[in-house]
């Protein structure tokens, strides 16, 4: 008997309201309705022997009716998460990357880490080569924990051509992409997956790579780089269950936490660094920290790194599984992006919010100054603060 979890469905004998083979372990309380036949969901995976913990969502499955086991993609399986736009399976099989089930576990979309790569071509696009001002920067970026390098694969490939000349050839967004990792064996995979991207995609005098062995607080230390990214852990829970939860790296290679590496620890050292070697040159600073975070991550430490002293902008990337974070770290960047204009802006017929408030003065005198409908601050038509904030590049 089980009447405290299955409430009006109580019955004697075998529980119909489980996962798996063992209905006494895996028991789902009375609660939602839930989908059949889905695979690979958080919500089905409860250790073995353990009922899901107090506030986790609960499901009613129908008498008779038992939900199959989680079954954990292979690693094979998740390999294919890297292929999007120019990673492609054809030129870069399954078989030649190199991955254990802890390091493919993290390995992102495609398609999010190209577009992540295209905001950042967008953001960075006012900085020019120091020799020749007319060509772009090329930037060079640190993966900081960067497990089998299903992150800096992309890196190495990534590159970008303005849709308003397609004629022209791609350019490459990086010069240089260096891997950080703690576990030698993965640092082992990572140099051997970027030599296989290297050698499928020609990437040799073109983009310089390296992979250190080391933790990332100590290694970054003696490296000059524009961008660090960071995937942090999330220790096998779902975006959905992480929203809240505070988010750190590895400090050693046995995979434990290491509470001052969260992302406003990491920003700290990253600040107090460009300050005692770079002072007021920005030139050379460390130009942006980013964070790949579960979907509306909303915590203390993200209040805190858009907090901390010296750092001058947040700005939130949503993908399709998670939101990247970019954090600006030298003034001069968060002005020029702060100047970016929405490109909707250039969209023939287009009007912003203010020319559209002032139409509908024009066509219904209720809504002026002094009028029974006055538009104010206080009672607005439209979501000022909001669309204002969009056209001025802010976030």
């Amino acid at each position: 008997m089980h009447g405290s979890l299955l409430g009006t469905h109580d019955t004697a004998g075998p529980n119909p309201y489980c996962i798996g083979a063992d209905a006494s372990d895996y028991m789902v309380p009375h609660g939602e309705s839930i989908t059949f036949g889905v695979t690979g969901e958080d919500k089905y995976k409860a250790p073995q022997g353990d009922k899901y913990p107090p506030g986790s969502r609960r499901y009613e499955a129908p008498p008779g009716i038992t939900i199959p086991h989680y079954q954990e993609p292979t690693v094979d399986e998740f390999k294919k998460k890297i292929y999007g736009f120019l990673l492609t399976e054809q030129k870069l099989p399954r078989d030649s990357i190199q991955a254990d089930l802890t390091g493919a576990k993290s390995f992102s979309i495609g398609e999010d880490t190209q577009f992540l790569c295209w905001q950042l071509k967008f953001y960075t696009n006012h900085l020019k080569d120091h020799n020749d001002p007319i060509k772009a920067l090329k930037l060079s970026i640190i993966d900081a924990g960067c497990g089998c390098a299903g992150d800096s694969m992309q890196f190495l490939v990534a590159a970008y051509r303005d849709p308003a000349n397609l004629n022209v050839p791609l350019e490459r967004i990086f010069s240089k992409v260096t891997g950080v990792d703690i576990h030698q064996e993965r640092k082992n995979m990572a140099e051997a997956n970027f030599g296989a991207v290297e050698k499928a995609y020609r990437t040799k005098d073109k983009v310089d790579w390296e992979v250190i062995l080391g933790n990332c607080k100590d290694v970054m230390k003696n490296l000059r780089q524009d961008i660090v990214y960071i995937d942090p852990l999330w220790l096998g829970k779902s975006g959905e269950r992480m929203v809240h939860e505070e988010v750190f790296m590895w400090s050693d290679d046995k995979e434990t936490q290491d509470k001052g590496l969260g992302v406003d620890g990491i920003i700290k050292a990253l600040v107090d660094q460009n300050n005692q070697m770079h002072g007021d040159d920005e030139q050379n600073r460390t130009r942006l920290l980013i964070v790949k975070t579960p979907p509306h991550w909303r915590c203390k430490m993200l209040y805190r790194t858009r907090n901390t002293p010296g750092v001058f902008k947040g700005i939130r990337i949503p993908c399709h599984k998670y939101d990247y974070w970019i954090f600006c770290l030298c003034k001069l960047d968060a002005v020029a992006i702060a100047q970016i204009k929405c490109s909707y802006t250039k969209i023939e017929g287009f009007q912003s919010w203010q020319q559209q408030e002032a139409k509908l003065k024009e066509w219904f005198p209720a809504f002026q100054a002094g009028e029974a409908y006055e538009i104010t601050p206080e009672t607005p038509i439209f979501m000022q603060d909001f669309w204002q904030n969009a056209d001025d590049g802010d976030d």
